[in-house]
């Protein structure tokens, strides 16, 4: 890094990202943006930053037409290099996704206990993202001699021999995890420099480097400048990828908070680097907490309040809410809003509780559950299902509460049988055709779902389910404008294929084919396109923006502050000790949290909680 300047902002500083703005735009006065690098935590800080950046162009200096800046997060980068290195990818081999990663660790151990492959999942990638320049081995032996309880070592250690077995696991299978790609992304750029500094003569432009080195297409190196934003507690792993970016680049720009650990990072890193002080416009110590006789009552006060602002002319993307568990609050926030007439934007939400999630669970039910009557109902009348037969939408629920159905494929291909013989549909000629066309599609759906459950090779099963997905009209039903839902259930079962492949020679032992499609589309998140509604946000999310009217509601002992689960496999103390979060992290980070939601709106908050 040649030249760069550090924005130190205090929590209650507005209008902070203007400051990047403008030095970008002292640098590149020709509109022509393409060489910046903006670096961001996620991908919703840099929708923000285009956003805002456009707004910035057209109101403060009169521009509306140029070549964007380029915005990835720190993963991002990383994957862009490691697919730009043909040498990368043929020692590494393919990179899995996160949730694949506790697949794996069930086939290791020949189990489906998904809970406990979840845990290791989480302190593989912890211990990579926290614990640098330390092996397996060597935190196993920090283990070993920080835990004094036999029971309690052995369970400690036991999971590192595990983890150890999984990175053996992946040479074998030719894979690598996206924390190893993280790791490798800093070895590349220091193996790349020296290389280029050992050439005798002077580099070539980024993209024309010749034999100089061996990694032939490096993207990030063509921008100039960088600019970092939105990390608020980056992981050392992150800090350190941060720093090798700062090194390449010839002009760094860092917005960064007052107090955090980032910020005492980089002026470590960078001593001499210019710095800016911003200024606090807002400085708020409390607030007050509305209580509510129920949650329900809650989104009504909370949708009454925003729906006053917006008569009184204030924007609705002016104004944001969130809840420490939105997830609990979500249907409702959208059933009352919608009832007041205040559009609303789920910036992100949990894509696996929604409709069309919810009728493929179902489907799995059936196959697993031997089709169970609310399971098998709530397929057929699914509105994710719009071309199963019409008969059956209309009249599948009547006609089976009818016959007495509690579960069995017998049962529903024998229905018309049983009502008949209770003379419940012996009439009239046209009662006598509809329930024989409802027997006869009936057949037919059970027939497409036998099928699928015939098929124990995974990739068979997959196949099937897709297209008896799409035969009922299921990826058409998602497709909307701003609506990717179709896409993300597709890439799901993309890496379940790619899943199954690595394990084709009959390996798999852990678990049925519906058993791993029930796991992978769990977790999955959904977000809404649009940006003309009051966003509902989660609060991590909404301590990085700035709003002119701010609602925080659920504000209750237990959801916020929270304590994190009780971990299995690691005691706090030892957890401190290598340096990894640990519970007295967390309840600070909250702390944190809340003063800068205290301080993101220009009108005073309102917290709220509910009384029961």
């Amino acid at each position: 890094m040649k030249q760069g300047t550090l924005f130190i902002a205090p929590i209650g500083a507005r209008n902070k990202r203007e400051s990047l703005f403008k030095e970008i735009l002292s640098v590149h006065p020709d509109n022509n943006f393409s060489s910046v690098l903006f670096l961001g935590s996620n991908n919703f800080v840099l929708s923000e930053t285009k956003r805002q950046f456009f707004s910035y162009m057209k109101k403060q200096e009169s521009r509306s037409a140029y070549i964007p800046f380029q915005s990835l997060t720190i993963k991002q980068v990383a994957s862009m290099l490691y697919e730009s290195s043909p040498e990368g990818r043929d020692e590494g081999g393919d990179v899995i996704s996160e949730h694949i990663r506790p697949l794996l660790l069930c086939e290791m151990l020949k189990d489906t206990n998904i809970g406990y492959a979840r845990i290791l999942s989480d302190l593989y990638r912890k211990t990579g993202h926290y614990i640098l320049n330390r092996s397996l081995l060597h935190i196993k032996e920090e283990i070993s001699a920080l835990i004094f309880e036999e029971k309690a070592r052995g369970r400690a250690v036991r999971a590192i021999e595990i983890l150890q077995s999984y990175e053996d696991e992946l040479k074998g299978k030719h894979l690598i995890d996206p924390v190893d790609v993280l790791r490798g992304f800093i070895t590349t750029m220091h193996q790349e420099s020296e290389i280029s500094s050992q050439a005798s003569n002077p580099p070539s432009p980024p993209l024309f480097m010749g034999e100089l080195s061996k990694f032939q297409t490096l993207p990030f190196q063509l921008y100039r400048t960088l600019a970092i934003d939105g990390f608020f507690d980056p992981t050392p792993l992150e800090v350190l990828i941060m720093k090798t970016l700062m090194d390449k680049a010839e002009k760094t720009f860092v917005l960064a908070e007052e107090g955090t650990e980032i910020l005492e990072r980089i002026r470590s890193h960078q001593p001499g680097m210019e710095t800016q002080q911003l200024k606090r416009t807002l400085m708020r110590e409390k607030t007050g907490c509305y209580t509510y006789p129920s949650m329900e009552d809650e989104v009504e006060g909370i949708a009454r309040n925003v729906k006053k602002l917006l008569l009184e002319g204030m924007k609705p993307w002016e104004i944001a809410v969130s809840f420490p568990v939105l997830l609990k609050y979500l249907p409702m926030v959208r059933r009352i809003f919608k009832k007041h007439g205040v559009p609303v934007t789920i910036v992100e939400y949990d894509l696996s509780v929604t409709g069309p999630m919810a009728a493929l669970d179902e489907l799995l039910n059936c196959i697993a559950e031997d089709y169970p009557r609310n399971a098998f109902l709530s397929v057929l009348t699914s509105p994710y299902l719009p071309l199963i037969p019409a008969v059956l939408k209309e009249h599948a629920v009547s006609y089976a509460y009818r016959a007495g159905i509690i579960k069995g494929k017998q049962s529903w291909l024998s229905l018309k049988g049983v009502l008949r013989d209770r003379h419940e549909e012996g009439g009239a000629e046209t009662e006598k055709k509809r329930l024989d066309d409802f027997q006869k599609e009936i057949s037919r759906i059970i027939a497409v779902i036998e099928n699928i459950k015939q098929k124990k090779d995974l990739i068979l099963f997959l196949d099937e389910c897709e297209t008896a997905l799409g035969q009922w009209g299921f990826f058409d039903s998602l497709k909307s404008p701003g609506n990717d839902t179709a896409e993300r259930v597709m890439s799901r079962f993309s890496e379940l294929r790619h899943f199954a492949g690595t394990y084709a020679d009959g390996s798999r032992a852990s678990g049925t084919p519906e058993f791993y499609l029930r796991y992978l589309l769990q977790d999955m998140k959904g977000f809404d396109e649009r940006n003309d509604g009051v966003k509902i946000i989660p609060y991590e999310l909404a301590a990085v923006i700035e709003t002119e009217a701010f609602f925080f509601g659920g504000v209750l002992e237990g959801d916020f502050p929270s304590r994190p689960d009780i971990d299995p496999i690691l005691p706090e103390k030892v957890k401190k000790a290598l340096g990894m979060p640990h519970l007295e992290y967390y309840m600070n980070r909250q702390k944190l949290y809340f003063n800068r939601l205290l301080h993101i709106s220009r009108h005073d908050p309102v917290f709220s909680c509910p009384a029961a």
